[in-house]
């Protein structure tokens, strides 16, 4: 692990957004044009995905975006379960990777890796093209050495407990989930949007989300 100037490993809230700068950090090598770099932590013992980072985006927001985690049923729950890479030469058409994430991005073709440290992945990461690409295996080395580097910085700073600590307590907020679906719609379609919903005591609807699109009317 890298020490704080004092020496100390530091600790709590301020743990995570040092963390997240490593971790961004040890992904510059694989970073260039064209090319989308995403990593996040994954916590086996709860099944979740957590502290995104991603360089070469288009839209970051979204990504750091609470209610847009990855989820365990989809391509990087594969691949942290199975603990081995999975790639996807063409992307789009493929139900395992042509999610959203990969049509804002306008992904083409893809590569995972897990991020692990012994028999137990602590995350994923995955380098993606705006266009055809085949990846090498000087490439997929270099990916390789660097989810070994992540590792490192994720069990090496403590960072899985820190994380599991931070998260709130119970059900999901199930607004800013609504809020992060509609704002999704609205930059796949340039267009407004609104989640309405029904009260079925006195049969009236309400917006419960809304986002209004720069470009849409």
């Amino acid at each position: 692990m890298r020490a704080a100037p004092d020496g100390s490993r530091g600790s709590g809230a301020s743990t995570i957004p040092a963390a997240r700068e490593r971790l961004r950090n040890l992904l510059e090598p694989l970073a260039g044009n064209d090319r989308v770099v995403t990593l996040f932590v994954y916590d086996a013992a709860d099944d979740v995905f957590d502290l995104p980072v991603g360089l070469g985006l288009f839209d970051e927001q979204t990504l750091v975006d609470p209610g847009m985690r990855p989820r365990a049923g989809r391509i990087a729950g594969r691949i942290a379960k199975a603990c081995k890479p999975f790639q996807a030469p063409a992307v789009r058409g493929n139900p395992e990777w042509d999610g959203s994430f990969a049509q804002r991005e306008r992904i083409v073709s893809a590569y995972g890796v897990p991020v692990m440290r012994g028999e137990t992945a602590v995350g994923v990461i995955f380098v993606s093209y705006r266009e055809a690409h085949e990846f090498s295996a000087d490439e997929r080395e270099l990916i390789r050495l660097t989810a070994d580097s992540a590792a490192e910085e994720i069990v090496g700073s403590d960072l899985l407990p820190v994380l599991r600590a931070s998260r709130p307590l119970g059900a999901p907020d199930d607004q800013k989930t609504l809020e992060a679906l509609v704002r999704l719609v609205c930059d796949v379609t340039h267009t407004s949007a609104a989640i309405w919903l029904l009260d079925r005591k006195d049969r009236t609807l309400k917006i419960q989300a809304h986002w209004v699109s720069r470009r849409g009317t």
